[in-house]
């Protein structure tokens, strides 16, 4: 374990004004999602091919060196990669307007048998998919906490606010002072949900070292730390696009050790195990990685 690299550190966030987000949520109502899709593909993707080098050379590194594709081949499936991540940014601006997408649960047992026990448990998401349009869609019977990046733009964070009104999903940002560890550790101790995306490093924190789609990777230590201290059940989750209306939540067990293994071997065993599950979402949609910057460390 050690502390994060910050040349491989994520910084990004959700581009977009005010106005422009509240501009698309009305053209998707008026025009309807697919026209809107076709747009995108038409005038926006070709400009983030041609004009966000960085991002794309990432991409296709990544179907290079990561799923093995051969160039020409990682070229397309860049390109791909690029319409199904503008596809996932207008099904959120399209929740945020109230829309509902179809959630096909593949062993949905692994998430209801946990949520309706009393037992609190731990969901671990990536950015693979569309993972925010879980906490829209899909019911659940008790109390929902979801992890959010405190430094996105106010109004970014009042959509989503205005998208879960009514829902028993709560937003949690993180804050420097670090109350949000507080309340996180508190809805386990509650029985509550806790949800939180674990594949990038975003600040200067400790890291576990993995394995993913053969070369190291590192995660961010705290939700392992958080799921071990707690002694909670832990499951990963992936909500992969299908079709203009549908979405498959694929849901996999994650591995919390054995009995008599230190709290650095139970974090150790569960970074292993999340990563396995990252893999085998990526062989079936290996178009949805939307992690655009060098992820690797070789």
């Amino acid at each position: 374990m050690e502390a994060a690299r910050t040349d491989r550190k994520w910084t990004g966030k959700t581009d977009g004004t005010p106005w422009m987000h509240r501009a698309l949520v009305g053209l998707i109502r008026v025009l309807g999602l697919r026209t809107i899709y076709v747009v995108a593909a038409v005038f926006v993707v070709p400009f983030y091919l041609l004009f966000r080098g960085k991002a794309r050379r990432a991409i296709y590194r990544y179907f290079r060196q990561r799923q093995g594709f051969p160039p020409l081949k990682a070229a397309w499936h860049t390109v791909r990669n690029h319409f199904r991540f503008a596809q996932v940014i207008l099904d959120r601006a399209a929740s945020y307007g109230g829309r509902h997408f179809e959630m096909v649960l593949e062993r949905p047992e692994l998430f209801y048998d946990l949520a309706n026990g009393p037992q609190g448990f731990m969901m671990l998401g990536s950015h693979i998919g569309n993972h925010e349009i879980v906490g829209y869609s899909l019911p659940s019977p008790k109390p929902m906490n979801a992890l959010a990046f405190g430094g996105e733009a106010g109004h970014i964070i009042r959509n989503r606010r205005t998208a879960l009104a009514g829902s028993n999903v709560r937003l949690v940002e993180i804050k420097d002072d670090l109350s949000h560890l507080f309340i996180l550790n508190n809805a386990l101790a509650d029985g509550e949900i806790v949800t939180v995306l674990s594949d990038r490093v975003s600040q200067n924190g400790k890291t576990l070292a993995v394995n993913l789609l053969g070369a190291p990777v590192r995660l961010p230590e705290g939700p392992f730390f958080l799921a071990a201290a707690r002694e909670v059940p832990v499951i990963s989750v992936f909500v992969l696009k299908e079709t203009a209306h549908r979405y498959r939540v694929l849901l996999y067990p994650v591995d919390a050790g054995t009995p008599g293994m230190s709290r650095q071997e139970r974090m150790e065993t569960m970074a292993a195990s999340y990563a396995r599950s990252i893999e085998e979402a990526l062989r079936r949609y290996p178009d949805q990685w939307f992690n655009y910057y060098d992820y690797w460390e070789s």
